[in-house]
């Protein structure tokens, strides 16, 4: 089988890879979809602090269930046959963050494309548990926008966004737009900002009630500052992972309110501490998603989220080796790419 394989930092290349051999509690997967996504890019540009080399990528997956595993329950009534996406968080299920319903956060976790190998190839075999059932209606194209949706709704549950909040979302990439959609599914009010006007126009398809120019900050805060009648924003979720951004969600966010860190980064940030105790804030970490999954399945097949807003390409497996370093020169040519496994 071939396979898309980040080599080295800023070396990838498509590789022969044995069939999967699962073991007594895996089924084996026929990949259809693998969304590219910021940790891709993070892999090729050798930014990412937790990728390990070489290493075949992708993580953002749906396909067809094909094999049961020998040895342990399918969840939900799966069978072979059935469309699934896939869950990519491998977590212990007994360290305390597993036991304290936390396995996104996993003390042994290991993420699909990043500690081992993920599914930018034909088949794959996957831990049992880790399947969701795609709803009948709903393509496996729109399915593999399941998981980099729930990064964004698990923010929106982190960050407690709620009805009649005003919320300040930082970067309109696809997580950024992803805790756009699910704050608005919370029924917030929500402000976006972004450098890339494709990114604008696809929050403003989602819904946002203010997209913002991030170039230029002196207005951004201004026109916040109009939008919440002088107090900041309830909610800031920065979705960027830069010092500059992550300054600015503790300066914006109103006294009291609070900051979700979603962006990641393996540079040192230098803080400012001063706005976090005088306001203070609550302060909280995004990482991955947990319990999300079947229910954003069942708000995409219902037509909820418009997931024309995420997706601009559609390659095949060949084509990823120059698209992907192609979305880190120039990011203002994508939205979601999706690879036609």
């Amino acid at each position: 089988m071939k396979a898309l394989q980040a080599h080295e930092p800023g070396r990838l290349a498509v590789i022969d890879v044995a069939e999967p051999q699962p073991k007594r509690d895996e089924a084996i997967v026929e990949v259809h979809y693998v969304g590219v996504c910021g940790t891709d890019m993070h892999a090729y540009k050798g930014s990412h602090p937790f990728m390990t080399y070489p290493r075949v990528l992708g993580h953002e997956l749906s396909g067809i269930l094909l094999q049961a595993p020998h040895a342990a329950p399918l969840p939900g009534g799966l069978k072979a046959g059935d469309r699934i996406v896939i869950e990519p968080y491998i977590h212990c299920g007994d360290c305390h963050m597993c036991r304290a319903g936390r396995p996104n956060a996993c003390l042994q976790l290991k993420v699909l494309g990043v500690h081992v190998d993920g599914g930018m190839t034909k088949r794959i075999a996957i831990r049992a548990d880790l399947l969701h059932r795609v709803p009948e209606g709903l393509s496996l194209r729109d399915a593999a926008l399941a998981e980099p949706l729930g990064i964004g709704f698990h923010a929106v549950n982190r960050g407690q966004i709620e009805r009649g909040q005003r919320v300040f979302v930082i970067g309109s990439g696809t997580i950024g737009r992803a805790v756009l959609a699910g704050a608005k599914q919370a029924g917030a009010s929500v402000a976006i900002s972004e450098l890339i006007e494709q990114r604008i126009d696809a929050a403003r398809r989602l819904g946002a009630d203010l997209a913002l120019d991030a170039r230029d900050a002196a207005r951004m805060r201004k026109a916040l500052l109009e939008w919440t009648d002088g107090k900041g924003p309830d909610v800031v979720v920065e979705a960027v992972g830069i010092p500059e951004t992550i300054q600015q969600a503790f300066d914006l966010v109103r006294p009291g309110g609070a900051v979700v860190l979603v962006g990641m980064t393996n540079a040192p940030v230098p803080l400012i501490t001063r706005p976090i105790m005088a306001k203070e804030l609550n302060v909280y970490a995004s990482r991955n998603s947990t319990g999300v999954l079947d229910r954003l399945l069942a708000a995409l097949a219902a037509r909820q989220i418009d997931v024309e807003s995420f997706v601009s390409h559609e390659i095949d497996l060949a084509e990823a080796m120059r698209v992907i370093p192609d979305m880190c020169e120039n990011p203002q040519r994508y939205l979601k790419v999706l690879v036609r496994v």
